[in-house]
């Protein structure tokens, strides 16, 4: 379709990431930023949470090495990515968005 989907959608706490639960919002952020900034935000109220993940997606999160700002840049939840250089498109971090999935890719690659 050649329709970039991120530039007309992002995720947030108002379009989506309030409806999921901590541990959904710390797996995506594992997989668009890594294990290591996932973990420095675990300890975090899911507000709190929230507000950092906000930031993430809109381009402002500190500290993203260039790989990480593209990769959030990028990511769609599993249902609506679709085609090359969505992250999430047949990914399965991006089943850490939908209710109920907990896998990150890292999880299924070790099975």
């Amino acid at each position: 379709m050649g329709v970039e989907l991120r530039t007309l959608w992002t995720p947030s706490t108002e379009t989506l990431l309030g409806r999921l639960s901590k541990p959904q919002i710390l797996a995506i952020l594992a997989a668009c930023g890594g294990e290591a900034f996932a973990e420095r935000h675990a300890s975090m109220k899911k507000g709190d949470l929230l507000d950092v993940t906000d930031r993430f997606f809109a381009g402002d999160a500190a500290h993203l090495s260039p790989e990480a700002e593209a990769v959030a840049a990028a990511w769609l939840p599993e249902g609506m990515a679709y085609g090359p250089g969505q992250v999430g498109a047949g990914d399965d971090s991006a089943d850490a968005a939908e209710p109920g999935g907990a896998e990150t890719q890292g999880d299924a690659e070790a099975a």
